[in-house]
């Protein structure tokens, strides 16, 4: 068996068996298989590829390098592939599967009168899943791969619930949260307290009401935390992947390394962890806070401290004001402070993290209501028919630079979310239009205050 065809083989028994094995359960599947020629450095090499397999230890979920342990490792499934949002015939040109998400999610309930299709054998998908080697999976197989890789198709688990103290945590929505409300630490088969755990290890009825409205069959929701468990391993294989790079970058004192744009800067979430290890040397920003408000000097170069930051964050996570109410006020709409431009870094989006991360910055999506009032996507009940807009589901597209229209459903309303390609964190050309009476809706992004 040559390694091209021993890495398909791990591929597929690795989905088999709800995409993980023990590192001696894959060897003797490779051993039963026949695989000629498949020496223990082979198999080791083929695992080295960090675009399919992730290896890490069974307990703590601690990603390994090149020389797996035999009586600790886990091998975890891994596809850069995703399902895209958008209808088909929206969308123009796509590296995504055209898939229907509730189908990947085993609970569509339209079927063959779904407006997204369930047909993986299309030209489109089959050219896909020709390229990625994932065409020798069969349908179960494939969406196990996807649910674990793929951050779009499931809800995440609320950081705030395992942060603070009472029966919500630090959750201000309480019953009313749209992300699970469970310990995040049993999800990633880590939690040492077990019974006698503050939080929840099981779905209660809120949870399932969650699940069923992503579309999650019975069968996924018995090997959900499996999935979880999963997609907290692949997310801890980038973040090593990342301080590879950054530590390669550093390292060589000869490397050519690319300014960085100002205005994308990312706040360090291992400094405010107390964690990161390049100090100086760091790509991203050390600061003591997740934000950080700054003003361009006269002279064009230097970036200033806004003075009173606390108070220009609490006033610009509220979507209802356009400037902040010290003198002279940020203005939130053009992002300038009299004639001086103005800048807000941040930690990375939530949405980026395949796992919960309390530091990271959640950003939340307002329309305006009849009465004029910006209030949160998906606040009041929404249609079925087609994916609702959430503001996990709007940030995703913003990040992405998408282009093109998405379908979803707003309110009581069937509406059609444009997107284009954005110009800078202050500009968004997004907007909501309704299908029934063609009217025009403006978004507006803020981040979730912290308390």
């Amino acid at each position: 068996m040559m390694p091209a065809e021993l890495s398909d083989f791990i591929l597929k028994t690795l989905c088999q068996h709800q995409g993980c094995l023990d590192y001696k359960q894959l060897c003797l599947a490779v051993r039963r298989s026949n695989a000629n020629g498949a020496t223990d450095e082979i198999l080791r090499s083929v695992l080295n590829d960090s675009t399919r397999f992730v290896m890490a230890r069974a307990k703590s979920g601690k990603v390994l390098g090149s020389e797996p342990s035999p009586d600790t490792a886990v091998i975890v499934a891994k596809t850069a592939l995703r399902v895209c949002p958008s209808l088909e015939e929206d969308c123009d040109s796509c590296s995504d599967l055209h898939l229907c998400r509730y189908f990947v999610n085993g609970g569509c309930k339209y079927k063959n009168k779904c407006k997204h299709t369930h047909d993986l054998d299309s030209y489109h998908n089959t050219v896909l899943l020709k390229r990625d080697g994932l065409l020798d999976l069969d349908k179960v197989e494939l969406f196990q791969l996807l649910l674990q890789n793929d951050t779009s198709l499931l809800p995440n688990i609320c950081s705030y619930y395992n942060a603070g103290k009472g029966v919500h945590g630090s959750c201000n929505f309480k019953n009313e949260c749209k992300k699970l409300h469970i310990c995040k630490h049993f999800f990633q088969d880590s939690c040492k307290f077990g019974a006698t755990c503050t939080r929840s290890h099981t779905f209660d009825d809120r949870a399932k009401e969650i699940l069923k409205g992503w579309g999650l069959s019975a069968e996924n929701q018995l090997i959900l935390q499996k999935i979880y468990r999963n997609r907290f391993i692949i997310s801890r294989s980038v973040e090593k992947s990342d301080e590879t790079n950054q530590t390669e970058a550093v390292g060589d004192s000869s490397a050519s390394v690319k300014p960085i744009n100002e205005a994308s800067k990312d706040i360090c979430l291992f400094f405010l962890q107390g964690k990161c290890r390049f100090d100086a040397t760091c790509r991203s920003v050390h600061c003591p806070l997740p934000y950080k408000w700054e003003k361009l000097d006269s002279n064009g170069m230097t970036w200033k401290d806004v003075p009173n930051e606390e108070d220009v964050e609490m006033a610009y996570c509220n979507p209802e004001n356009d400037s902040s109410t010290e003198s002279p006020p940020v203005n939130f709409l053009t992002m300038m402070c009299e004639s001086a431009k103005v800048r807000r870094l941040s930690t990375p989006s939530s949405v980026k993290m395949l796992s919960p991360f309390p530091l990271a910055t959640e950003w939340i999506w307002y329309r305006k209501n009849d009465n004029g009032r910006w209030i949160e996507l998906e606040t009041e009940q929404v249609k079925k028919s087609i994916p609702s807009a959430t503001s996990e589901m709007v940030e995703k597209l913003y990040l992405g630079n998408v282009n093109g229209s998405v379908p979803i459903s707003v309110g009581n309303k069937t509406c059609t979310l444009n997107c284009r390609a954005r110009v800078c964190a202050a500009v968004l050309d997004m907007y909501l239009r309704s299908d029934e009476d063609e009217a025009k809706v403006a978004l507006r992004r803020r981040p979730r205050r912290r308390n």
